[in-house]
């Protein structure tokens, strides 16, 4: 097999990181080697390294409800700052941490990476490009949260940029949709089990 990208968009809870788990899951039976990066990494170690820098420890990473409700506006605010100054900046970075990644795959082992924040077009535009250019195979995952509230949204910016990402690539070669109800987990793991067994075993 070929190395492999899968990116995954969605609103904030829509199933994301479920569907990108659930892939990893699969393809480690089949002795793929396997990465999940995020494009919120960098900014999450940048804002860290800041605050420690202030003698301050603040865990940017955490995954406790509340911290992460209070950390939001700031890291919201940084990265549209870092975005204004260059677009590419977090794309271009995880790129390349996915390019090295991926350029290691061996026939026996075949290597994945997946990004499960894709939230703005010019990151999918850089890892396609990546993609084409490396002869890496690549797909794109749109995960839809199904609810009569809608779907929730972490921020402005995330409103705005994810259906003009969602309306761009939707009906390509290699995009996808994944629909659940609202906390309906098995749906996900059926459609990411799926979705492995056709795309990545097959």
């Amino acid at each position: 097999m070929k190395p492999t990208l899968i990116t995954i968009s969605g609103y904030a809870q829509s199933g994301k990181d479920t569907i990108a788990d659930i892939i990893i899951e699969e393809a480690i039976r089949d002795n793929w080697l396997t990465r999940k990066h995020k494009f919120a990494t960098p900014l999450r170690m940048a804002l860290t390294r800041a605050y420690r820098n202030l003698e301050i420890e603040i865990d940017f990473f955490t995954e406790e409800k509340a911290l992460k409700e209070k950390l939001r506006p700031t890291m919201v605010a940084f990265g549209e700052l870092a975005r204004e100054e260059n677009p590419d900046v977090f794309a271009k970075i995880i790129a390349n941490e996915v390019d090295e990644y991926l350029s290691q795959s061996e026939a026996d082992h075949p290597r994945l990476s997946i990004i499960s924040d894709n939230r703005y077009l010019n990151e999918w535009e850089t890892m396609n490009s990546l993609a084409l250019s490396k002869g890496y195979t690549h797909y794109h995952i749109t995960a839809v949260k199904s609810c009569s509230s809608g779907e929730s949204y972490a921020n402005t910016a995330e409103r705005k940029s994810i259906p003009i990402l969602q309306d761009t690539i939707k009906g390509r070669t290699g995009c996808f949709v994944a629909s659940a109800n609202e906390g309906d987990v098995e749906t996900l793991r059926i459609f990411a089990r799926g979705f492995y067994a056709h795309k990545l075993r097959g």
